[in-house]
């Protein structure tokens, strides 16, 4: 009985070990903004994969989508969706070409508010930019063994109504972006998942081309 007690506390222990930390100094916040700006202000373009998850709680099983994500300074986003569905996002500037079966559709991004802000999200990280919007944001940081975790709260009514918390995962060993989880105001979450990155690669500008 004591030995299956102490096994019940060291797996308590270790599972307190894993959990984030919060972090509150001042200058450990500023240490960790300004390494991400450093990783990142050498960067001119970033080729990666993703994995979309989404959790609704009025479905059983999660909504996945899987394609590439393409960035080209100074803002130009590429999100190419292959399965299950082959449709893409195409940002330029200020505007956002959406291409599916139905054909093409080009909007002012300022009409897809969560799609703005995520695009705004990875061009800051990867740009000599302001990593997060605290004038529009709550933030707090937490850290683990692997990751720095900021959770992002919006502050204006508008985008309160599209969205709840958006959390931002950097690694450690590079801190650039490995995993972004949206919560909406419906509280279904999506989890997007980065991979296979590739960085400062010769890529084709016709990919912005609307």
């Amino acid at each position: 009985m004591k030995i299956l007690l102490l096994i019940s506390l060291l797996l308590f222990s270790f599972s307190l070990s894993a959990q984030n930390q919060k972090i509150t100094e001042k200058s450990r916040i500023e240490e960790i903004k300004r390494n991400i700006t450093v990783s990142c202000s050498n960067i001119n373009n970033i080729k990666c994969n993703y994995l979309q998850e989404k959790s609704i709680s009025l479905l059983e099983d999660d909504i996945k989508n899987e394609g590439e994500v393409i960035f080209m300074a100074p803002n130009n986003l590429y999100w190419k969706n292959y399965k299950p569905d082959n449709q893409s996002f195409i940002l330029k500037n200020d505007s956002v070409k959406i291409v599916n079966n139905n054909g093409e559709n080009i909007m002012p991004i300022q009409e897809h508010l969560i799609f703005r802000e995520i695009s705004k999200i990875i061009n800051n990280s990867i740009s000599n930019n302001t990593i997060i919007d605290e004038n529009n944001f709550i933030t707090s940081y937490e850290e683990n063994e692997n990751f720095i975790i900021i959770n992002m709260k919006p502050k204006k009514n508008k985008m309160k109504s599209v969205l709840g918390n958006m959390t931002i995962h950097f690694e450690k060993s590079s801190y650039l972006i490995h995993k972004i989880e949206i919560t909406d105001n419906n509280y279904d979450i999506t989890t997007i998942t980065l991979s296979d990155i590739s960085i400062n690669q010769d890529l084709d500008n016709t990919l912005f081309n609307f």
